[in-house]
């Protein structure tokens, strides 16, 4: 743990290694323990860590945590504190997330193998991508498309091959509505404003025509681009014609020697 924190986190290092592991020893099944005021402070510097462990974003959805309020950060437990109190300050069970994924996660049916407790650092125990576990990126691509200088997220469940347990892609895309995220975005992209209660229940129709419109502002970026390069073939190729079509500066040159001789 002490390795994880001095490659990690810049501060008094042994000190919050020291509390957290006096804060372990201290755990009991008190639902209300990880809310005592005697970790307030505590709590706050290992939220510290997690948003720098993670460079500032969601453990769970990977957008930018700058600038929101801290209300809407979470100390997120990874396995619930409620079902594995000895874990509560386990800092491989702890990673910073925004409110809504925390929340996604929590509703969740069998995230996790039967026996996970007692194998609560191995990957295979996890059906989704584990925030410490686990290379994010080795499972999920997370691209930014532009619209009109607005940035819209788009995720790519595309695990790179020989990673274990691949299919861990698709469900944390699916269990974590990730594409919803996908949709709130773009939804801002284009101006068009509801709350996210209404954007979780709208109608098949108006997502796919949400779709559609990414979709065709992508198909535009690349039309667009495809017609810039053919004008700039169009124009090296005019270039190239007229310096052929051109007489060779020599003769140019003679011919007017000439008619200058001529004139005189």
């Amino acid at each position: 743990m002490k390795a994880d924190f001095e490659i990690d986190f810049e501060g008094s290092v042994e000190s919050l290694v020291r509390r957290i592991k006096e804060a372990v020893k201290n755990v009991h099944d008190d639902e209300k323990f990880w809310d005592s005021e005697a970790f307030i402070d505590l709590k706050r510097e290992i939220k510290a860590y997690l948003k720098r462990k993670t460079r500032y974003c969601c453990a769970y959805c990977r957008k930018n945590l700058l600038g929101e309020h801290e209300m809407t950060i979470d100390v997120e437990h990874i396995l619930e504190k409620d079902r594995f109190p000895r874990l509560t300050f386990e800092i491989h069970n702890l990673a910073a997330s925004c409110r809504r994924c925390n929340f996604q996660k929590n509703r969740i049916e069998k995230p996790y193998e039967p026996d996970v407790e007692s194998a609560y650092r191995s990957s295979h125990a996890y059906r989704f991508i584990h925030p410490n576990l686990d290379d994010y990126f080795d499972y999920m691509g997370v691209i930014s498309i532009s619209i009109d200088g607005l940035s819209v997220i788009k995720y790519m469940p595309m695990p790179r091959a020989g990673v274990p347990n691949p299919e861990k892609a698709w469900f944390t895309y699916d269990e974590f509505r990730l594409r919803e995220v996908e949709r709130l975005d773009l939804m801002s992209a284009l101006k068009v404003h509801k709350p996210n209660s209404i954007l979780a229940i709208e109608s098949p129709e108006v997502r796919e025509f949400l779709a559609q419109q990414l979709e065709a502002s992508h198909g535009l970026k690349q039309q667009a681009k495809a017609q810039r390069s053919a004008a700039r073939k169009r124009d090296r190729l005019a270039e190239k014609q007229a310096r052929q079509a051109a007489p060779p500066k020599q003769v140019v040159r003679a011919k007017a020697v000439k008619a200058k001789k001529r004139v005189r």
